[in-house]
């Protein structure tokens, strides 16, 4: 999975970090592993730069929450499903 294309940005990791709690902001099309995703069964999304997991910092449900990267294990807040 290489992340999804709206409007020439993608979901990318800030500054190809690789600690947890790194942002994960829209950014232009680079082709770098800060932008390179993939879907897992469990429902999870790992970044191919920091290996760390697709996550809604502390669990945020509101509009604007964002959204990180963790690596510790958290079901609710590191679940996805497709749209």
């Amino acid at each position: 999975m290489s992340g999804r294309h709206v409007r020439g940005v993608w979901a990318s990791v800030l500054n190809f970090r690789r600690s947890s709690s790194t942002r994960v902001v829209t950014w232009p099309c680079n082709g770098r592993n800060n932008q390179r995703w993939t879907a897992n069964s469990n429902g999870s999304i790992r970044n191919a730069g920091s290996g760390l997991c697709l996550d809604v910092n502390q669990a945020g449900t509101a509009n604007g929450s964002t959204v990180i990267i963790w690596g510790l294990p958290q079901p609710s807040n590191q679940t996805w499903v497709r749209a």
